[in-house]
């Protein structure tokens, strides 16, 4: 299409007036009147004099719109045949400017399905850790980015996500799952890690009292076994002295509870010789004293017990 040249020929127009005579009579009537100071017997003449400088205002006023209107007129008629102009050029440029936007804006939305497609690719298994309305940006469907910058950012984004999870699980807490979710809410790595920090250390205090608890409690067991071995051993003594004194006080009633029935000599002893007579042994016998007690069945044992101690021979009979 060739080129349109607008060709104007203007004639500056020219208004001649009496400026300064009109200006130095405006500046004598202001002269006249700068510094007056009105008082109640000036007030009246004040206010005729503001009514007649008003009316002076209004007169040039007037003549300066009638003049403008007149100088504008041919102004007016070039901007109507441009206007006119200008409104058979844009009955064309609307109609092919629409197909131009509607052309350039299904090539970015099959720009942005073919991102979209690459991504779901590439974030097949991580579908909770990242989507692509999150990471797209408008710069992609720009002409001058090109679809391997595009893939260039999913990729990059991507692989920082699952970084951001391989170093929460690296941490190896209890409180991964919750780190995780935290993550997955926000999508900032400082948000999970925090959260394993606060459970770590609301995990060490639990366990430091938990220690401090079980000290206590060992200590206060131990001091418990002390004091239990300690009665023990005063219950031992008690029992030792008070079986001594009971084995004391049966010997003194097994002592007066004896009976001696009868003084005989023991049969069983063995005699030996004495000396001989024509050559012939004599047996002297030995004498030996016995006693026979009659007690009752249930003293039996303690009586043994007591013959035992004072180490006497005993049979029954």
């Amino acid at each position: 299409m060739s080129e349109l040249a607008v060709k104007v020929s203007q004639h500056p127009g020219v208004i001649t007036s009496n400026f300064e005579e009109i200006k130095k009579a405006a500046q004598k009537k202001a002269d006249t009147y700068k510094g007056i100071i009105v008082t109640e017997d000036t007030v009246k003449n004040s206010k005729v004099d503001i009514a007649d400088l008003r009316s002076y205002q209004k007169d040039i006023d007037r003549v300066r719109i009638d003049y403008k209107r007149k100088f504008m007129e041919p102004y007016d008629t070039f901007e109507k045949q441009c206007k006119e102009v200008v409104g058979i050029l844009e009955d064309v440029i609307i109609p092919m400017d629409k197909q131009v936007k509607e052309f350039e804006l299904k090539q970015k939305e099959e720009k942005k399905q073919k991102a979209r497609d690459y991504f779901s690719v590439k974030a097949a298994g991580n579908e909770e850790l990242i989507t692509f309305d999150e990471i797209f940006i408008q710069e992609w469907l720009n002409t001058a980015t090109s679809f391997k910058t595009i893939k260039s950012d999913i990729d990059t984004a991507i692989s920082n996500r699952v970084s951001d999870i391989d170093t929460i699980k690296a941490m190896s807490s209890e409180a991964e799952d919750k780190a995780i979710a935290a993550y997955k809410a926000t999508k900032r790595l400082s948000d999970a890690i925090k959260v394993i920090n606060d459970y770590e250390k609301q995990k060490a205090e639990i366990l430091a009292k938990e220690e401090a608890k079980r000290k206590a409690n060992e200590e206060r067991k131990a001091l418990e076994e002390a004091r239990r071995e300690e009665q023990r051993k005063r219950d031992e003594e008690v029992k030792r002295i008070e079986q001594e004194n009971h084995m004391r006080r049966e010997q003194e009633l097994i002592a007066k509870e004896i009976k001696v029935v009868d003084l005989y000599e023991d049969p069983f002893v063995a005699k030996e010789p004495a000396f001989q007579v024509d050559e012939q042994p004599f047996i002297v016998p030995k004498k030996v004293l016995g006693y026979e007690v009659i007690i009752d069945d249930d003293m039996e044992d303690s009586l043994v017990a007591f013959l035992e101690s004072l180490g006497c021979t005993y049979r029954r009979i």
